[in-house]
């Protein structure tokens, strides 16, 4: 079971810091739960979020994955000249 709201930081960034072009990709399987979310960046340096820093937000759901599937999850942030992703997968599996 996901905690509450784990996600919601990372759907509102696509939002807040992306333009019209979204992508959300959500699965299940026995083994794994997979989260993928990528969003064209706004052109403005004003909405712009630099490649290496990350907000609040992300943060605080690396921490909370990490306290309640440690060692069980991947989580990876990157962007490039044109788009910014997010990918988790979180191991179901005993």
């Amino acid at each position: 079971m996901l905690p509450p709201l784990l996600l919601l930081p990372l759907v509102e960034n696509a939002f807040k810091y992306g333009k019209n072009d979204f992508a959300f990709n959500v699965s299940l399987s026995q083994d794994a739960f997979l989260f993928e979310a990528k969003n064209e960046i706004q052109s403005s340096k004003r909405f712009a979020v630099p490649a290496k820093k990350t907000g609040i937000g992300i943060a605080n759901v690396k921490k909370r994955l990490e306290l309640v599937f440690p060692g069980k999850f991947s989580f990876d942030v990157s962007q490039d000249e044109k788009y910014f992703k997010v990918s988790l997968r979180i191991d179901l599996s005993d």
